[in-house]
């Protein structure tokens, strides 16, 4: 298996086919929150960053977020997905490195992202990366990672 790792070069249907893969694997499942998946994958192919995973002509995983703030603050990842067949090898860390590589290029601040509390996964990933808890929701949590004074992470 060889993994190529590029940003933006999908398509709004491949990342759409990607969701709806790894949907029902979400805590919770993607459609409990999502009303339309390919309206969601074609918002996230037009107003965010998207770091990409490919076996082949395959999605096989994506981490989507927007960098958008005008004053540069705080950057928002959206959404980190991988095939359930290619879990632990990397590939959720990698992508979220390359998110945060782009986020120091464009001069932000900190990346905040949501993680249901079940989701154990997630939050290791994130906390394994240095993700700190910013706020409690309830079900979920806000997490952010200063990244001012990260340089080629």
């Amino acid at each position: 298996m060889k993994l190529k790792f590029t940003s933006n070069t999908s398509t709004v249907d491949e990342i759409a086919e990607h969701l709806k893969a790894v949907g029902p694997h979400f805590i919770p499942p993607l459609n409990t929150y999502v009303e339309d998946i390919d309206a969601y994958a074609e918002k996230l192919h037009k107003n965010s960053f998207i770091a990409e995973a490919w076996v082949g002509t395959v999605l096989v995983g994506i981490s989507a977020t927007y960098i958008n703030d005008p004053n540069k603050e705080t950057a928002f990842l959206t959404n980190t997905s991988v095939l359930n067949e290619y879990h632990r090898l990397g590939i959720g860390k990698k992508l979220s490195m390359m998110i945060m590589n782009k986020c120091v290029e464009e001069c932000f601040s900190s990346i905040d992202t949501e993680i249901n509390k079940e989701n154990f996964n997630s939050l290791i990933l994130y906390e394994t990366i240095g993700f700190k808890i910013k706020m409690d929701l309830g079900n979920s949590f806000i997490l952010t990672k200063n990244i001012k004074d990260v340089k080629g992470i």
